[in-house]
């Protein structure tokens, strides 16, 4: 008898790996409002796009209504839960606790190769701009015209790109979009933040000033997110972590909400420099301290804005 050799399948991924890539994914569409509060959810839809069966999809949408991101209607359907303002005072407290506490401990728990990611953090920071920047870009001043006199945009157009456009200095990118094609409509709760990577910050001027030099608040949203839940990991508590990343989702949709309005996105985002850097130092108080106060400055600049 001759033997019959059967080339093995590639094992399919592990249903739990599928459901929290199914979670991650409407997560980040509904705290960036990519998925419009009261919008219907389409599993089917979803499976398909994610290239996945309905099983991991429907899972994801359990822990979603769990954690207030979604909303279950018997014999309706799934929707995206509405964002009730009124919650911000109370996410805001309970965070301004718990976070500050997680910022605590992270400096008392930090590993090294969590350090190596800090420093990562750090550098991302650096690198990042924003209409708020009191600081003209420490290189590249030709590349980033943010610094020229309002009034002077006409007579010194030295500050444009070398390939600038002649008729807007100091607003065309280098790759001259210099007509905003992607700016949100100001209700923008589904448009804002689309697919595009961090990476993408050059071709997504969209909320950029007439300087063109700040990075979309979208981007420096997602380096914000980072750095929070690279904080909550840094604590070593899954409990805080898990309890204090439902709670920052919960924050994340209310900011985008009003993303295009907030006035001091850049330096609200930048006292995460600090904090960090008493996270690195393992100065736990100070850490602590600068969290707590960053949630409530924050808080109070999204209310003045509603």
């Amino acid at each position: 008898m001759t033997d019959i050799s059967v080339i093995p399948r590639r094992p399919a991924p592990p249903r739990g790996l599928l459901a929290d890539r199914a979670y991650r994914e409407l997560r980040d569409r509904l705290v960036t409002l990519r998925i419009a509060p009261g919008a219907p959810i389409d599993e089917d839809l979803i499976g398909r796009e994610l290239k996945m069966g309905r099983t991991p999809v429907r899972e994801a949408i359990k822990r979603l209504a769990l954690e207030n991101l979604v909303t279950v209607f018997p014999r309706r359907g799934t929707f995206a839960s509405e964002i009730n303002i009124t919650d911000l005072a109370h996410i805001s407290d309970v965070r301004a606790q718990l976070e500050s506490h997680a910022a605590y401990r992270a400096a008392e728990r930090i590993t090294d190769t969590q350090r190596e990611e800090l420093t990562r953090l750090l550098d991302e920071l650096h690198a990042s701009r924003g209409t708020d920047d009191p600081k003209a870009p420490p290189s590249g001043a030709a590349d980033h015209p943010t610094k020229a006199p309002p009034s002077g945009a006409a007579d010194h157009p030295t500050k444009a790109p070398p390939s600038g456009a002649a008729d807007h200095p100091t607003k065309a990118p280098p790759s001259g979009a210099a007509d905003h094609p992607t700016k949100a409509p100001p209700s923008g709760a589904a448009d804002h933040l689309s697919d595009a990577p961090p990476s993408g910050a050059a071709d997504h001027l969209s909320d950029a000033p007439p300087s063109g030099a700040a990075d979309p608040p979208q981007a420096l949203m997602e380096l914000d997110a980072r750095v929070h839940r690279f904080i909550y990991r840094c604590a070593a508590n899954p409990f805080l972590e898990e309890t204090l990343g439902r709670y920052f989702n919960l924050s994340l949709r209310i900011w985008y909400l009003v993303i295009d309005r907030l006035p001091h996105l850049f330096a609200r985002v930048h006292e995460h420099e600090d904090v960090l850097l008493a996270i690195s130092a393992g100065d736990a108080e100070r850490a602590r301290d600068i969290l707590a106060a960053h949630i409530a400055t924050f808080e109070r600049e999204i209310r003045a804005v509603l």
